[in-house]
């Protein structure tokens, strides 16, 4: 089973849904391709191999508008979270956010902030301002940028102190990540697993967590 990223649902609920797959042996995968990509799990994996040393912050910007049809806020900051929790893990300290409406009271922008232990991640959502897209990983020893559609990972380029000229590392699988999310499944199905790998239930459940802190202090 194929699901889009289960953001209406609370944590608790999210739990139970993973419980129920795992007890009746159903294979359930979501649909946050970023997550799939070879492209980004090379990102990652080149990352915590110290690429450009500690992280020291995460930075993302992503806009509703990006998506054919429009993206609601929550699938929209889910994609963003999950590049967070993939870099700098899920042992978030804090978490703030401050949305911006306009006059008639309708959502145009909110900055988001994460703190953890040794790093900061920053994530700007944007629906009716411009916004640039990209996701940028800074280092001690250097930065990391995935400019444009950094949701649909197809190369980096790594700005490593030092070193005189920017590295460019390139992925050019084409398609945006489903048939991978295929292949995953496939796999899953051979190795009789419920559980992807690629996004852990307790991943999604923190995902959603930080979700549901997010919208619950923006509507106050």
């Amino acid at each position: 089973m194929i699901s889009d990223a289960p953001v209406t649902l609370s944590s608790d609920k999210l739990r139970e849904l993973f419980e129920k797959a795992k007890e009746h042996k159903v294979v359930l995968i979501e649909r946050l391709t970023l997550v799939y990509l070879r492209a980004f799990n090379q990102l990652v994996w080149l990352v915590h191999s110290n690429l450009v040393g500690n992280i020291v912050s995460v930075k993302c910007a992503i806009s509703q508008d990006d998506f054919e049809g429009g993206k609601s806020f929550n699938e929209t900051v889910s994609s963003a979270l999950c590049a967070v929790m993939k870099l700098l893990g899920k042992d978030c300290l804090e978490v703030n956010t401050n949305a911006v409406t306009d006059e008639q009271g309708k959502f145009v922008y909110d900055m988001i902030t994460m703190k953890y232990k040794n790093a900061l991640a920053t994530i700007e959502i944007g629906t009716t301002v411009d916004v640039e897209d990209e996701l940028v990983i800074i280092g001690s020893n250097g930065r990391v940028t995935i400019p444009n559609d950094w949701w649909n990972t197809g190369y980096f380029e790594a700005n490593i102190s030092g070193k005189e000229f920017l590295k460019r590392y390139s992925f050019n699988f084409e398609g945006n990540g489903f048939r991978y999310l295929l292949q995953e499944l496939m796999i899953m199905i051979r190795d009789k697993r419920t559980e992807c790998t690629r996004l852990f239930y307790d991943e999604s459940v923190r995902i959603i967590e930080i979700l549901e802190t997010i919208n619950r202090k923006d509507n106050s």
